[in-house]
């Protein structure tokens, strides 16, 4: 039912420019319970919403890059303590989504073709639909890698 749920949204759902913010968590939730069926046991995987959805609207599948790299790079491999952290805090004026993972390490990593692209098309869209309006902030440590993202004025 959730991949049937993914598919219905990504497909039918995302073709207006903008979304209601529910609607845009129901999917991430949904994509998250997925991975979670994919992880181990051991996998600490957190998601988390604070705050008022109703009357709020965001471009469709802007988040969804930020979540999959978290699952892709970080819960893979043979990983102790490997994490997925996804937390949304929506205030009166402005959205903050934070996600962070643990760094996975794999023996056979292979760079593939077109890698980087889903944070460089997160940056352009951000750019075209949100100027001056958001804040994007990308850092690492030795064992952990964080995304935080900022967009204001996102009322219905």
């Amino acid at each position: 039912m959730r991949l049937s749920d993914i598919l219905r949204y990504t497909i039918y759902d995302t073709r207006v420019e903008f979304v209601p913010l529910q609607k845009e968590l129901t999917y991430l939730n949904d994509y998250i319970e997925l991975q979670r069926l994919r992880s181990s046991s051991d996998t600490r995987i957190n998601f988390k919403i604070e705050g008022e959805t109703q009357n709020r609207k965001v471009a469709p599948l802007l988040f969804i890059p930020l979540v999959e790299n978290a699952f892709k790079h970080g819960v893979k491999g043979d990983i102790v303590n490997a994490f997925v952290e996804v937390n949304f805090s929506i205030k009166e004026s402005y959205l903050c989504l934070e996600v962070t993972n643990n760094k996975g390490v794999v023996a056979d990593t292979v760079i593939e073709e077109g890698a980087g692209v889903g944070l460089e098309n997160v940056r352009r869209r951000l750019v075209l639909i949100y100027p001056s309006r958001h804040s994007l902030e990308i850092s690492s440590d030795l064992n952990r890698f964080n995304v935080k993202l900022i967009i204001a004025d996102i009322l219905g």
